[in-house]
């Protein structure tokens, strides 16, 4: 199903006439976007700072609060704003403005529904709108209307009044449409005996999931759905499940009863095999040349007595993992084929260093400028912008 999360503009705020260039400030959690620069307030004044000095310094960094609270729209601008062609300036307009009339026949949906979100005077208009979404957020925050909006057209309105009116769930347990049915299931148990023959398997799955007492029936569902929720609640019947035809059924039985341990260590799937793993380290010296190496990494997590088999393993995940929890290998380790696992080497043991200031590899080279600066001299002409910056800001550090 779509996702019918109300989002908000796509912008909080913005500042006007900003700077020489009078370039506009936008505003949006936390983060500002002045022409091509987009960074935090301290990053933004930082920026403002290496251009601009003294007043002119102070009155382009006070933009950014400007920007933020939005305190300086006046009426005046605000008349300049509302028909910005700009649909971004008109969002932020609707957040912090309460004439919203001039606005409610926006062309753009999204600015009819910054204004259903922000201000609920205009739902009686809003809730006939034209677009769905609008009137979800109408159905969302004002249930005087749900009576009109129980019947709309529209799944995703009618989803948001079954969620927050019960009192419709007599009408809507026969919706057409399995969603509004699923809200029903999971709010409404009293219609459970209807719903654990419902056509759906989403349905029934959330009947399975939230009454117990129709277990019995749901264990041989045709759905792995309703069989999986079982498995999840009730280990009633993981001797039946333990030989479910779906993966996704048995890594839940492996997960909750590990009983069935030595039957799953050979089981056709590699995530049924990761469980056993990860919580039966019994089985470690057995799965330790399993053929998936996600197996094996689980077992060289868990267990580092096989470390010194899995070294040579021909998966750089697993040499990577061995890497960070065991040093006793970095001599090895240190002249691996592939650079993330170095990189780790790198990182735990400076010793190497004098032989990564010449890696190939730009992020090893800058792990030895932040931690070694015997080689700064070296690595002050790099390449790669990032390790010269490393070094100016260990040498900033270190004053």
């Amino acid at each position: 199903m779509n996702d019918i999360t109300v989002k908000g503009p796509l912008i909080d705020g913005f500042a006007i006439n900003c700077g020489d260039e009078k370039r506009v400030i936008t505003y949006k959690d936390d983060i500002y976007t002045i022409g091509c620069f987009e960074g935090t307030y301290e990053k933004a004044v930082e920026a403002i700072s290496n251009k601009y000095t003294g007043v002119d310094r102070d009155k382009y960094i006070a933009k950014l609060q400007d920007a933020k609270d939005m305190v300086w729209l006046t009426d005046e601008l605000h008349e300049q704003f509302k028909d910005d062609p700009n649909e971004d300036i008109r969002l932020a307009v609707a957040k912090y403005s309460n004439k919203y009339h001039h606005i409610l026949k926006d062309n753009n949906w999204e600015i009819r529904k910054a204004v259903a979100v922000y201000s609920d005077r205009y739902h009686e208009q809003l809730k006939d709108d034209e677009d769905w979404g609008v009137r979800v957020i109408v159905a969302k925050y004002s249930d005087r209307y749900h009576e009109q909006l129980k019947d709309d057209p529209s799944v995703y309105v009618r989803l948001v009044v079954a969620k927050y009116s019960d009192k419709y769930h007599e009408q809507f347990k026969d919706d057409h449409d399995e969603y509004v049915r699923s809200v029903v299931a999971k709010y409404s148990d009293r219609y459970h005996d209807q719903f654990k023959d419902d056509p759906d398997e989403d349905v029934r799955a959330i009947v399975a999931k939230y009454s117990d007492r129709y277990h019995d029936q749901f264990k041989d569902d045709n759905s792995w759905r309703a069989r999986l929720t079982i498995a999840k609640y009730s280990n009633k019947y993981h001797e039946q499940f333990k030989d479910d035809s779906d993966e996704d059924v048995r890594r839940v039985v492996a997960k909750y009863s590990n009983k069935y341990h030595e039957q799953f260590k050979d089981d056709p799937d590699e995530d049924v095999r990761a469980i056993v793993a990860k919580y039966s380290d019994r089985y470690h010296k057995y799965l330790k040349n399993d053929k998936s190496w996600r197996v094996r990494l689980i077992v060289a997590e868990y267990s580092d007595k096989y470390h010194e088999q899995l070294k040579d393993d021909k998966y750089w995940e697993i040499r990577i993992l061995i890497a960070k929890y065991s040093n006793k290998y970095h001599e090895q380790f240190k002249d691996d084929p592939n650079e993330n696992v170095r990189l780790v080497v790198a990182k735990y043991s400076d010793k190497y260093h004098e032989q990564f200031k010449d890696d190939d590899d730009w992020r090893i080279r800058l792990v030895v400028a932040k931690y070694s600066n015997k080689y700064h001299k070296q690595l002050n002409n790099d390449i790669e912008w990032y390790v010269r910056e490393a070094i100016i800001n260990y040498k900033k550090e270190n004053r």
